[in-house]
């Protein structure tokens, strides 16, 4: 491969084939950029209605089968031992816990190297257990609050390639949705890129 950069144009492209790309552009632009991420499996985001519960009410009716996998500390391999462990992936990383509900609990950042892809794993799959009947709840953990409000202390150099890597990604997905005229796809909206 080289060492070649290719350089988009800024504006839209000129060309007929544009217009036939278009509504197809978009989604396979969003779809690569995502499985670099999640190094395999993409995470197949559909803009709609938040499954924020706006009630006020930390009530949830009992489940038939309730797992809890506790902090994965970006190690890839662990989580999806852990939710291999616990039946409800299989060895495609696809859910089979079937209407069962997974609580992970949190700490999903630091001491790691796979952060963003355990973050689109989490993700892929929560999609999963709801088209199944379960639910995947992925909550924040005191590494996720420490991160947000800037303290870094428990931050590998490996992890914090991840999120650079996660950045040049962004951009090339943005450069590559603007080649053809469209504007930011569903992460970039989502966080403001």
């Amino acid at each position: 491969m080289g060492g070649a950069v290719t350089k988009f144009r800024a504006g839209p492209l000129d060309a007929p084939e544009c217009a036939e790309l278009k509504p197809h552009w978009g989604g396979f632009v969003d779809t690569f950029v995502n499985t670099l991420h999640a190094q395999g499996a993409a995470v197949s985001i559909t803009p709609g209605p938040s499954d924020v519960d706006n009630t006020g009410s930390f009530q949830r009716p009992a489940v038939g089968r309730l797992v809890a996998i506790g902090d994965v500390h970006g190690d890839l391999e662990k989580t999806r031992e852990s939710f291999r462990a616990a039946s409800l992936t299989n060895e495609r990383d696809e859910w089979i816990g079937g209407t069962a509900t997974c609580v992970q609990v949190g700490d999903q950042l630091d001491r790691g190297k796979d952060e963003v892809a355990i973050l689109h794993f989490l993700e892929r799959l929560r999609g999963e257990a709801k088209a199944a009947g379960g639910e995947l709840i992925v909550m924040n953990g005191n590494h996720e609050t420490l991160n947000v409000s800037g303290r870094f202390r428990y931050s590998l150099e490996q992890g914090n390639a991840d999120f650079t890597r996660w950045k040049a990604r962004q951009d090339i997905g943005k450069a590559l949705r603007a080649s053809c005229g469209l504007s930011a796809g569903v992460f970039e909206t989502r966080v403001g890129g």
